[in-house]
């Protein structure tokens, strides 16, 4: 067992660094910008901007000497405080999704992040160092992606959930048999590249460029410029929109300059959107061995995320309009675990995948989960259902329309506020005819398959043992109807629902029973029978 020692050192500058960032708008604003002012408040926010940096500093350095971390043989313990000290035991058991993040900042000094996810939710959700040199990265992550092979797969599905104590002992004696058998093995020591790894998809330059098309990216020229131009009107006391009129009077003066200048705001604009691409899924390798999904991408900031095939909950692969148009998809790997930041989700996969070749990846990465050709659709009268749910802003607009038939004045004409509420109608009878063409269900042995949505299809596989609660429901309009609607939940943080709204009452009722099947899935321990 290693002995509790500090965090890196360098967390105190990443720590400063990012206090910096959060202040330095607030620094030039007050000291710079308003340097030769006199004024009370500039006074006090001065003073105040000096004592929150301050403190912040006095934070960086209380935390980095107060907090401490072990790995023993089969957890995480993590401690903290003088004074009052508290002390925390995280199993290695408990790791659902483990998550590298190498910033600008960690490249400079050879080092990187690491983040290992669990199921649970508050202080307890992630074990994360926000700074760690390579090498304790990777025996980190050996340590606790190897003990859980050994301990094999930890669900919710299990009936009787172990406690912590019995899990690592559970560990320890597997360990200690490997250990007995072979003495040269240690759980400290790299393991050689698994013999079945193997690498599924790594996108071309070609693809690369397609990508930044299909996501628009080629867009984010236009917010990036307004935002510039907020922040220079807030910081600078110009009168900067009469000099953007007047340097727009000049160029719509001659035709051939506004279109040169049209003209090159879309070729930088091509080219912000294929940097932006590259930016985020640059060097982007999709790679699995028999126990893992290894996910890795980005060229200047790289992030990698691997999880366990066991522990996860379901695949959702997702089609906005756009990439129905071009056959396109984007497949993502449900987890209990999240990702930490926003940026650092990367449980999706390649967001630009041909429709055939993701449901190939997944039957390759996942072989224990299975995709059904075929779907069966809505009956016809779920359509009705669909009218009346979608039609309740066109209602509403009519019911306004009949208590108040006097114009408003200043705002809409009696004729444009009509066609206000047929628009409502005809956007309510397509929104309808899309929800009901897109939706579709299947059961097939052990695996739930149903596709949803209106615009943006969206199709969800889980297995009967990952899916944590179902629920099936029956409004009036439904029991009339012979009609009826399945509630799912899978484990995710937080809780994932799905709902498949309008099936046939019969097909609710043999779903429901094939549910209670789930105890031929789970594992029961001896001691609860």
């Amino acid at each position: 067992m290693s002995r509790a020692k500090r965090y890196h050192p360098l967390v105190m500058l990443l720590g400063i660094w990012n206090l910096g960032k959060n202040t330095v708008y607030f620094f030039f604003f007050l000291f710079v910008l308003k340097a030769g002012s006199d004024a009370a408040w500039v006074k006090y926010g001065r003073l105040i901007i000096l004592v929150i940096a301050g403190i912040g500093l006095l934070s960086i350095g209380w935390n980095w000497l107060t907090r401490r971390y072990q790995l023993d043989d089969t957890s995480f313990r993590l401690e903290q405080g003088v004074f009052v000290k508290s002390k925390k035991v995280i199993p290695f058991a408990k790791i659902q999704n483990i998550n590298r993040h190498t910033t600008v900042f960690h490249r400079i000094f050879k080092v990187t992040a690491i983040r290992f996810e669990t199921g649970m939710d508050g202080e307890d959700a992630a074990v994360e160092f926000k700074v760690v040199s390579n090498e304790e990265a990777e025996r980190m992550e050996k340590r606790v992606a190897g003990l859980i092979r050994l301990e094999g797969p930890s669900d919710a599905s299990d009936v009787g959930e172990e406690s912590a104590e019995a899990q690592a002992e559970a560990v320890m004696e597997t360990a200690s048999r490997d250990l007995s058998a072979n003495p040269s093995a240690s759980p400290e020591a790299p393991r050689a590249p698994e013999p079945d790894w193997r690498m599924h998809f790594s996108p071309t330059r070609k693809e690369l460029i397609k990508a930044s098309f299909t996501s628009l990216s080629f867009l984010v020229l236009i917010p990036v410029l307004f935002s510039l131009y907020s922040k220079a009107e807030d910081f600078i006391d110009l009168d900067l929109e009469d000099k953007a009129q007047g340097v727009l009077a000049v160029l719509m003066s001659s035709w051939w300059l506004a279109g040169g200048v049209i003209v090159l705001l879309a070729v930088v604009s091509v080219a912000a959107g294929i940097a932006v691409t590259f930016y985020k899924f640059g060097k982007f390798e999709l790679s699995s061995d028999e126990e893992r999904i290894y996910i890795a991408k980005g060229m200047v900031e790289t992030t990698a995320f691997s999880i366990a095939k066991e522990k996860v909950q379901g695949v959702e692969i997702t089609q906005s309009p756009m990439k129905r148009l071009l056959g396109l998809a984007e497949v993502r790997l449900i987890t209990a675990g999240g990702t930490g930041e926003e940026e650092q989700e990367v449980n999706s996969l390649y967001p630009f995948l041909p429709v055939q070749q993701a449901y190939r990846l997944v039957s390759e990465m996942l072989p224990a989960y299975e995709i059904a050709p075929g779907m069966d659709p809505l009956p016809r009268r779920s359509l009705g259902t669909s009218m009346i749910k979608y039609s309740w802003v066109w209602a509403a607009a009519a019911l306004i329309l009949l208590r108040f038939p006097p114009p408003v004045p200043g705002w809409m004409s009696f004729v444009e506020w009509w066609m206000v509420a047929a628009g409502l109608f005809i956007w309510t009878v397509i929104w309808s005819l899309l929800n009901y063409w897109n939706t579709a269900y299947a059961i097939h042995g052990p695996f739930l398959q149903f596709r949803t949505g209106g615009l943006t299809s969206r199709l969800f596989i889980s297995k009967r043992d990952k899916i944590i609660e179902v629920k099936v429901t029956r409004n009036v309009l439904q029991r009339w109807l012979g009609l009826a609607s399945v509630h799912v939940a899978n484990r995710a943080r937080p809780v994932l629902h799905q709902k498949l709204s309008d099936v046939p009452a019969v097909w609710g009722q043999s779903f429901y029973a094939w549910y209670g099947e789930r105890t031929r899935d789970v594992r029961v321990r001896e001691d609860m029978v």
